[in-house]
């Protein structure tokens, strides 16, 4: 496996302790100074929605959905399903709360995760285009 995917995995897994602290009630002793900042949860959110779907896109070199058609990369379109899922799945779970706003915030790390993983696809494809070809860069 590639680093980048060893790094993708460690996060996700990271991130599934966090959820699973939070569904377990642990969430307000173990980041409740998150809550003492304005809008702390929802950079949280963003920036952890941002970091997990740039290296998923990464781990899985930027693959489109639909090579050329869609407007989304495939790990933002599986990541956003698994994270609305993962929100929505609060609804039942007590002392867990559903917050359109959480969910925004994930969208727009992912927006901002997709379009640089776009970015990094477009600067590092002509190198490596080259040096499959033996060129320089």
């Amino acid at each position: 496996m590639k680093r980048i995917g060893l790094v993708f995995v460690a996060f996700a897994s990271f991130l599934v302790s966090v959820v699973a602290a939070a569904d377990a009630g642990l969430g307000p002793s173990l980041w409740g100074w998150v809550e003492r900042v304005p809008f702390g949860d929802k950079m949280c959110h963003c920036v952890l929605m941002f970091t997990l779907c740039l290296l998923a896109n990464l781990a899985l070199g930027s693959r489109e959905l639909h090579p050329g058609r869609g407007p989304f990369l495939l790990a933002t379109v599986v990541v956003g399903c698994l994270v609305l899922a993962e929100e929505i799945s609060q609804i039942w779970i007590p002392g867990r709360t559903f917050d359109l706003l959480d969910l925004s915030a994930d969208a727009i790390g992912l927006l901002a995760a997709d379009l640089g993983a776009r970015g990094l696809r477009a600067r590092l494809r002509p190198s490596i285009r080259l040096a499959d070809r033996g060129e320089a860069a």
